[in-house]
């Protein structure tokens, strides 16, 4: 069970920086393309969505996890697998924040 919350920290660090990285492309001018995300980005409620969405995520990966331990490695699994896709757009929103920075 010790993995499966040290991806879970992990998950959520990701998460984070998420939400700060997109928030500084914005602020440089660029567009959020999800059109789910730009409406809580429009409402200025984003970082409240990011953490409720996390916390629900995490209780309900953290029920199925203590089941059994098929069930933890299963949970722990697709943490990593979200947390590779996490990295993946957060590079890229600090790419596109790098872009926007050198633009102006």
């Amino acid at each position: 069970m010790n993995i499966f919350w040290r991806w879970i920290k992990i998950f959520g660090l990701l998460n984070l920086l998420d939400y700060i990285s997109t928030m500084m492309g914005i602020s440089m001018g660029a567009v959020e393309i999800n059109s789910f995300a730009n409406y809580f980005i429009q409402k200025d409620s984003l970082f409240h969505f990011k953490v409720v969405g996390f916390v629900l995520l995490a209780v309900f990966l953290y029920k199925i996890a203590k089941r059994s331990l098929t069930d933890c490695e299963k949970t722990t699994r697709l943490l990593k697998y979200g947390s590779l896709v996490y990295t993946l757009i957060v590079l890229n929103n600090f790419m596109v924040y790098y872009i926007q920075f050198l633009a102006q």
